[in-house]
């Protein structure tokens, strides 16, 4: 199995003993530009007149009343057996503490009042000392409700870090499979080592929000999965490692950080770290917003709209795609690696696609695209681009910049492609060129318009359609593109990365993916640094491709 993390220099997950799961080295404070701010965008959980609160501690007795932070209680299934369905009631656990072999039962049908008067498992104490240390039994997740079970609505869980005793692949942290649900919210969670983070999946939810947790080194599937879902946002998250882990289980296609259904609709998902997936960093298939993530060392950046193997989102999808970074795609293991990002199944309501920057992919299982707009047939049903407009992208140092499938003019309508720079390694004529049509021949459905294009393959080589390759001027007379320049692309600093940010945020040399991957898993309310924020990361790598506005 190819080895996925040849960084030595990662800190290492610690299972099966107690304490925190990742530890900090020891180090001065960043010199670098800019200041660190003090902390903003968390959620305040505020109790009602009649909340009933619970402590729990690792100092505490089941024999206490739980009702103070004077007299807690020992376990959680003690505190748990206070809470009252159909009130607000708060469970807290001690930050700091570590609480071994428990897990939550949470019935069923037990909810808090309403959005506004939520039921909440959370911690109690000093920010300082970090989340509150959750350690499952063997084998056993943190909370099962069952598939169509019950009711359970307007619950909040923050400030809980959550792993197995050992690695394993068997056991999902959190499944949430209710009949129905409504207004749900994970907040400064940390969830590590299981086989599936987050399943949440009931037979219809409502309102279901993640906001600046962090979810890691899922061995055999799922960081995020979400189905059934009317109102999601994912927002401030960070997801890395998902679906493999060297020693438990290679990478496969089926597996990933982040997982959105087609059943699920109105989504955003934006600002949120995406990182060395097994497969995809994320795929969305119901559209949405999705916009100024980063994606770095994953087989495949982004999947947007577009569904293999099974029955798409009815209807196509609509949204925002943009202001996203794809970095250093690559093989894992045996799945070919190197794709961006891929667009399809846009309805008549149509997306923009906007500011993205793709770098780097590099594939030797198979080759490495850029933007691919996937409109064939996937066995179940065509799945059409019908009205979208892509302006203002980059994508650079792929094997084919730009990919299309389907047929212009029928699967593909009413579609502008604009203002992009797009630039090719080059190499053989039957499969990496700068534009890649591999169907039929260019008919009306694009319009294309000042477009900086290059390659490094020979001139006959540039563009590929209905099984031939073909010269630039050849493209342009077909396609009727207006605008287009052919000179080699320069960038200020094509070289930006998360390695190159770390060094400027610490004034220093030689920090490297892993060190910048090591220091968000430390992300937590209390020690949240905001200038790791994909907005500030993104902004510097960017400026670095010329994307303007930064």
């Amino acid at each position: 199995m190819t080895l996925k993390r040849a960084y030595p220099d990662r800190p290492t997950p610690v299972y099966g003993t107690l304490g925190r799961s990742y530890a900090r080295a020891a180090a001065a404070a960043p010199a670098g530009p800019p200041a660190r701010a003090p902390e903003t965008g968390w959620t305040d959980w505020a109790t009602s007149v009649d909340s009933r609160v619970i402590y729990v501690s690792a100092t505490g007795s089941d024999a206490n009343d739980g009702l103070t932070t004077d007299a807690p209680k020992l376990t959680i299934s003690a505190g748990e057996g206070l809470l009252r369905d159909g009130f607000p009631d708060h469970l807290l656990m001690k930050r700091g503490d570590t609480f071994a072999a428990q897990r939550l039962s949470l019935p069923t049908t037990r909810s808090g009042r309403s959005n506004t008067e939520r039921m909440v498992y959370g911690v109690y104490g000093d920010e300082a000392d970090g989340r509150a240390i959750i350690q499952t039994p063997a084998n056993d997740s943190f909370l099962n409700i069952g598939f169509g079970t019950g009711s359970c609505s307007h619950v909040v869980f923050f400030g809980l870090d959550i792993s197995p005793p050992s690695r394993t692949t068997n056991p999902t942290c959190i499944l949430w499979g209710s009949g129905s649900s409504a207004n749900l919210t994970f907040e400064d969670m940390h969830v590590h080592g299981y086989s599936v983070g987050l399943n949440l999946r009931s037979t219809s939810s409502s309102n279901v929000k993640l906001h600046r947790c962090v979810v890691n080194d899922m061995d055999n599937n799922m960081g995020l999965l979400m189905t059934n879902v009317d109102g999601i946002e994912v927002t401030e998250c960070i997801f890395d490692s998902c679906g493999w882990e060297d020693g438990f289980t290679a990478a496969s296609t089926q597996t990933r950080n982040v997982y959105i259904q087609t059943t699920c609709d109105n989504v955003v998902f934006s600002r949120n770290h995406s990182h060395r997936s097994s497969s995809n960093g994320a795929q969305i298939r119901p559209g949405g917003e999705c916009d100024d993530n980063l994606f770095v060392r994953n087989a495949s950046a982004l999947h947007y709209g577009f569904r293999y193997g099974a029955a798409p989102t009815v209807g196509g999808v609509s949204g925002t795609c943009s202001r996203n970074i794809a970095l250093n795609s690559e093989d894992h293991d045996t799945v070919a690696g190197g794709q961006g990002i891929g667009l399809g199944n846009i309805n008549a309501t149509g997306a923009m696609v906007e500011g993205n920057l793709i770098a780097n992919g590099t594939s030797v299982l198979g080759i490495s695209d850029g933007f691919l707009l996937e409109c064939a047939d996937n066995g179940f049903a065509t799945q059409p681009i019908l009205n979208m407009t892509m302006t203002n992208n980059v994508a650079t140092n792929q094997d084919r910049p730009l990919r299309l499938t389907g047929i212009i003019g029928t699967d593909i309508q009413g579609t502008t492609i604009s203002s992009n720079k797009f630039s090719a390694i080059g190499g053989a004529a039957s499969d990496r060129q700068r534009v890649y049509q591999s169907s039929t021949a260019w008919a009306a459905g694009i319009t294309f318009t000042s477009n900086a294009m290059y390659s490094t393959a020979v001139a006959g080589e540039w563009t590929h359609w209905a099984g031939v390759a073909h010269t630039l001027a050849e493209w342009v007379t077909d396609t009727g593109a207006t605008g287009t320049t052919s000179a080699a692309l320069s960038f200020t600093d094509s070289s930006r990365g998360v390695d190159t940010y770390l060094d400027w945020l610490d004034s220093t040399t030689g920090s490297t993916e892993a060190d910048f991957f090591a220091r968000l898993l430390l992300q937590r309310r209390g020690d949240w640094d905001d200038r790791l924020e994909t907005l500030s990361v993104n902004a510097h790598i960017r400026a670095g491709f010329d994307l303007v506005p930064a």
